[in-house]
């Protein structure tokens, strides 16, 4: 269950390229998340540089959905990965009701996108249309930290997203 709650948070990270890529940005990695037997989405990171340095720099994690998701799974799937992560309480409830109320139900070929500007702002593009932006430098590196953090309950993952073997 814990897994399932993790992919459905991966789902919703990521949305179109049109907006939060430009040509100015390279992608340094791409990979599938699977629950056992199921394909859940297929995720890619991107920079302007071609390489994942760490959080403080400009990134756009994207995330296409291989099957339908209800808003309230990946809202849930993210709170647990912040708590796997150690984010303190106060933070966790007030990241949660930033997302409750940017984030879309999730149907299959969707995509969701977190692209994080060089100034900490955080910004949610829905196939390609921005839904939402944050203006706050923590949830931002919390977010994108649910798959790239070296504490992420998926390493495998994390390790394709940014080209390590």
């Amino acid at each position: 269950m814990k897994k399932l709650i993790f992919t459905l948070l991966f789902l919703m990270s990521t949305t179109a390229f049109s907006a939060p890529l430009s040509e100015d940005k390279y992608k340094v990695g791409e990979a599938r998340f699977k629950y056992l037997f199921w394909k859940v989405y297929d995720s890619s990171l991107f920079t302007k540089n071609k390489k994942f340095e760490s959080l403080n720099q400009e990134l756009t994690l994207s995330i296409t959905y291989l099957r339908n998701i209800p808003k309230h799974r990946i809202v849930d799937a993210t709170v647990n990965q912040w708590e796997h992560l150690n984010f303190d309480q106060k933070s966790i409830s007030k990241w949660r009701e930033k997302i409750e109320t940017i984030l879309p139900e999730i149907n299959k070929n969707d995509n969701l996108s977190f692209h994080k500007q060089q100034t900490g702002i955080g910004s949610f593009y829905y196939n390609g249309k921005l839904i939402g932006e944050i203006n706050d430098t923590q949830f931002s590196d919390a977010f994108l930290s649910i798959w790239l953090s070296s504490n992420t309950s998926e390493p495998k993952l994390r390790q394709k997203l940014i080209s390590q073997k």
